[in-house]
């Protein structure tokens, strides 16, 4: 399982599942994770929080709460990867 990490202040880490866990592989050229993460990133307007947030819940779905991603974070800023 995934060790849990520590990045340096004003970072945020995205993990694909919680630390101690595994993760899906998927169905397609993708595993889950993936799949909703970079279903989310193209969207405008959202925050970097946002992000992982609506991929968690997708993976959440997905997976019947067997695998749930995880984030670390001292990111004090604001960010968009779509300002739109």
């Amino acid at each position: 399982g995934l060790a849990q990490v520590h990045g340096p202040k004003g970072t945020i880490i995205g993990f694909a599942t919680s630390p101690g866990s595994t993760a899906a592989d998927g169905e397609g050229d993708h595993g889950v994770y993936t799949k909703h993460l970079l279903e989310s990133l193209p969207e405008p307007g959202i925050s970097i929080e946002q992000v992982f947030k609506r991929v968690l819940q997708g993976v959440n779905a997905e997976t019947g709460g067997l695998q749930t991603p995880w984030t670390e974070s001292s990111f004090t800023g604001d960010f968009s990867f779509n300002p739109g």
